[in-house]
């Protein structure tokens, strides 16, 4: 596998899409940890060889997306098997395996979320069985059921977020819903209806990929084609667009107390006068950065009051997982990439694990 400063754009920001919450659960499709390095003595076994596979296009299209729902630890891509066993792209661990959840999705899942113990699935997906869902799912216990009438005029990239007692929809769409809702690039669903968020960039084309919550501002980060606003925030009424002036595009954000943490293809901020290093803090006035050791970002979450980020460093002693205290790096999980390489896709956190 290429290293990671070498990868193309293209592919780092499908690597990017992984949403990779550096936290304490990992996802493994490949060898069991029976014969583990000095170091991985932390990492659970339990998931066993030959653990998540995928249909096609490498290791990185597997997992997409994983999330704790009530306890359980859902995860959503383009699987195949687990353990050996078909499935359909979404998947549960009982405790001692994978398994389907019902007839499971008939495609992709790009994402997922817990909305007041509610499970959602987002994706390159049409149906559940005999089931039509069309980019757009909820889980009842039981089965997979449709978010509302019709889906997003455009499905490719869609994300989930939880806001609230509300689900954000996130992607390239300009509708969403049957009759469509305008609602360019984030729609709201409140358990009964789509709405847009505030009238979000009417008629300009782009992509959302993240979003986060800071108090009562709703911040977004994607991009448009043009190569703008690649930073907005929302504080209820009214919509600031450009926040912070980057150069380049957002991919992840988080929100750890009353920061913002920003990742992505940018090098600048304040139109030039900020240099950044794919990594940003905004306290709601200015960027600032967090060093300059970052040369590529996988993922990043909150985890415990802080900042996790996964990816490629140069300068601390992760190797590869690290968490921000405010002034330097510490070390994240022992040999993370340098273990299990390209197996490792993704965490999450599901009670204390």
């Amino acid at each position: 596998m290429p290293s990671l400063s070498t990868t193309p754009n293209s592919v780092r920001r499908r690597l990017a899409r992984f949403a990779l919450l550096p936290m304490l659960v990992a996802l493994l499709a490949g060898p069991s940890l029976s014969h583990a390095a000095p170091g991985d003595e932390r990492w659970s076994a339990d998931f066993g060889a030959p653990g998540l596979t995928g249909s096609s296009q490498g290791w990185w299209s597997a997992v997409r997306s994983v999330v704790d729902w009530n306890g359980t630890l859902v995860v959503g891509g383009n699987l195949t098997h687990a353990g050996g066993t078909p499935v359909n792209n979404v998947v549960r661990w009982n405790g001692a395996a994978f398994e389907s959840l019902g007839d499971g999705l008939d495609g992709t899942v790009t994402s997922l979320a817990v909305v007041g113990g509610t499970l959602y699935a987002a994706g390159d997906f049409t149906s559940s069985g005999a089931t039509a869902l069309p980019n757009v799912a909820r889980w009842t216990g039981s089965a997979w059921v449709a978010v509302g009438n019709g889906s997003p005029d455009d499905a490719s990239e869609l994300r989930l977020v939880a806001d609230g007692a509300d689900l954000l929809l996130l992607g390239r769409f300009e509708t969403v819903g049957s009759p469509p809702v305008f609602a360019a690039h984030i729609a709201r669903w409140n358990g009964s209806v789509w709405s847009d968020v505030g009238g979000f960039a009417p008629g300009v084309s782009g992509v959302l990929r993240a979003a986060a919550r800071v108090g009562s501002i709703l911040y977004v980060g994607g991009i448009k084609d043009d190569g703008g606003d690649p930073l907005c925030s929302f504080d209820g009424t009214t919509w600031t667009y450009d926040v912070g002036a980057l150069d380049g595009e957002v991919q992840h954000l988080a929100a750890v107390g009353t920061d913002l943490y920003l990742a992505g293809d940018f090098s600048s901020a304040d139109e030039g006068a900020i240099a950044l290093a794919q990594l940003a803090r905004w306290d709601g006035v200015a960027m600032s950065a967090l060093t300059n050791d970052v040369s590529d970002v996988l993922g990043m979450g909150e985890d415990g009051g802080r900042l996790f980020v996964h990816g490629a460093f140069v300068n601390h002693p992760g190797p590869f997982s690290s968490w921000w205290d405010g002034a330097g790096w510490n070390a994240g999980p022992d040999r993370v990439w340098g273990r299990f390489g390209a197996n490792l896709t993704t965490f999450a956190r599901v009670g204390s694990d």
